[in-house]
């Protein structure tokens, strides 16, 4: 007498049958691979918008230790730093392929660590530009060197890596929302 045993694993839709015609038969559910991209293109293209982000974000990582030095130890700020950049990598993630997350929430905790990376940024800047270097891009830009200059070109040089990233995260949600 030949008995069968079904096993309830739903791991997809293809039934394979198990065994052979002298032992028991086991049907186990076969896992079909679920692809997020339709094509190739889309796999590319989503690449192509998410490596700017992550670029910037170590980019950003290694100017926020320079700005969180001022007010802790070098392992603190190592820290931080690390901690600020993966948050707005699962942001990002979060934004890009997450549905069923508030995307306010989303947009509004990214905005914040945008900020801070900023914030990181134009210190860095601020802190690494030569005297030569500040007059030469104050006289390309026709400026006299004071304090909102000299903050003008923290941003030109540091600040906006942050804001390129934002604009990538915002393209690459767009494309993959329709």
């Amino acid at each position: 007498m030949q008995q069968e045993i079904k096993i309830p694993i739903n791991l997809g839709t293809k039934e394979e049958q198990i065994g052979d015609s002298n032992s028991s038969n086991i049907k186990i559910s076969s896992l079909q691979s679920k692809s997020f991209f339709k094509s190739t293109k889309e796999k590319w293209i989503f690449f192509a918008f998410i490596t700017p982000p992550f670029v910037i974000s170590t980019i950003s990582m290694f100017h926020l230790v320079s700005f969180f030095i001022q007010v802790d130890n070098y392992a603190m700020a190592l820290f931080l730093a690390i901690a600020i950049e993966l948050s707005s990598i699962m942001a990002l993630v979060g934004l890009a392929v997450l549905n069923k997350l508030n995307k306010s929430t989303l947009w509004s905790l990214f905005l914040i660590l945008c900020i801070i990376q900023i914030l990181g940024n134009m210190w860095h800047s601020f802190t690494i530009i030569s005297d030569d270097s500040l007059l030469k891009i104050l006289e390309l830009l026709s400026l006299q060197k004071d304090g909102w200059s000299i903050r003008l070109v923290s941003f030109l040089t540091g600040g906006i890596l942050p804001c390129i990233s934002l604009i990538f995260t915002k393209l690459a949600v767009e494309y993959f929302r329709e």
